[in-house]
């Protein structure tokens, strides 16, 4: 049995982001978000974070704290 990948999305709420995530909403037996990061959009982060059962981080050093932890 393939082992999931423990994963990051920054700038989750972005285009990019959310591309990111919709790969993990195809193949949830492959990755496990553990972390999200966004500069705004508080609201959709913490939606995503809910879903997921993510830490979500907000602000200028959202990224950077998400690494770190």
């Amino acid at each position: 049995m393939q082992r999931r990948r423990k994963i990051i999305i920054l700038g989750a709420t972005g285009s990019i982001g959310l591309n990111a995530i919709e790969v993990v909403r195809e193949h949830p037996d492959s990755f496990e978000i553990v972390a999200i990061a966004a500069l705004k959009s508080k609201d959709l982060c913490d939606r995503l974070s809910a879903e997921f059962g993510a830490k979500a981080y907000v602000g200028e050093d959202a990224a950077v704290r998400a690494v770190e932890e």
